[in-house]
């Protein structure tokens, strides 16, 4: 019996489609999201090496991220962080998270503070 091989290319491939279908926002990207927080690498790693297969134990937690993510849970909690005006935040179920749009209130709240403050 042969175990099936998975590489990064094929699991990101695999869960795009599967995230598709289950009408997850921005299928691709939160696929590398989530197998970049599993394998604790930055995203652009994952395609300097896309056919490095994973081991069962990775295998076994993006799985569970996988489903999650389906289940409903915000990929910023499940990896812990949302980057936001340039700056990375711890984020979990306590805290909202951060908008891409509230950034332009920010910048706009910017405009209104004379530039010899701080």
């Amino acid at each position: 019996m042969t175990t099936e091989v998975w590489t990064i290319r094929k699991i990101l491939d695999w869960t795009r489609q599967y995230f598709e279908r289950h009408h997850i926002d921005s299928p691709r990207l939160t696929a590398e999201i989530l197998l970049a927080h599993t394998l604790t690498v930055q995203r652009v790693k994952l395609y300097m090496d896309i056919d490095r297969p994973l081991s069962p134990a990775e295998l076994a937690d993006f799985r569970a991220l996988i489903s999650a993510r389906v289940a409903g849970q915000p990929t910023q909690y499940l990896v812990g962080q949302k980057e936001f005006y340039g700056r990375t935040f711890t984020v979990d179920k306590r805290v909202l998270i951060p908008r891409p749009e509230t950034e332009l209130l920010v910048e706009a709240a910017l405009r209104h503070v004379p530039k010899d403050r701080p």
